[in-house]
């Protein structure tokens, strides 16, 4: 059931998505404040805050790890989510870059095209040079 490649904070966001499923916001905010793992504040964190009902608390911690958030989205394969990120401007050049590395080196085709599309639209390939003559 679970791939072996995945990190522990996916492997347990996946189980929140197939054992808790219904887990209501302020049971997944006291397990937030509980856990002494990361691994699992992680899990919590991303399942509570894509929760329909309310979510924001965990945006400042969110922005605070939003590199170890966004590599869990990448794994997972969530551009959607990744979206929410980047409307936030949680996605800075350097970090697009590293996830753009992790999507190819994991090879997740769609969250690729969709880091180049964003690396191009905001940061262009300055050390690129394309022109033909």
């Amino acid at each position: 059931m679970w791939d072996d490649n995945q990190s522990d904070a996916v492997r347990i966001y996946r189980t929140f998505e197939v054992n808790a499923a219904e887990e209501e916001s302020e049971k997944l905010w006291r397990k937030f404040h509980s856990t002494s793992s990361e691994a699992v504040r992680l899990a919590v964190a991303l399942r509570g805050f894509f929760l329909s009902k309310g979510g924001e608390e965990y945006a400042p911690w969110m922005e605070e790890h939003a590199r170890n958030a966004a590599e869990a989205l990448v794994e997972l394969g969530d551009t959607e989510k990744l979206e929410e990120f980047e409307r936030r401007g949680w996605l800075d050049a350097e970090l697009t870059e590293r996830l753009l590395h992790l999507a190819i080196g994991q090879r997740r085709s769609g969250m690729t095209v969709w880091l180049l599309r964003l690396k191009e639209q905001k940061y262009g390939f300055p050390d690129r040079d394309f022109q033909l003559w």
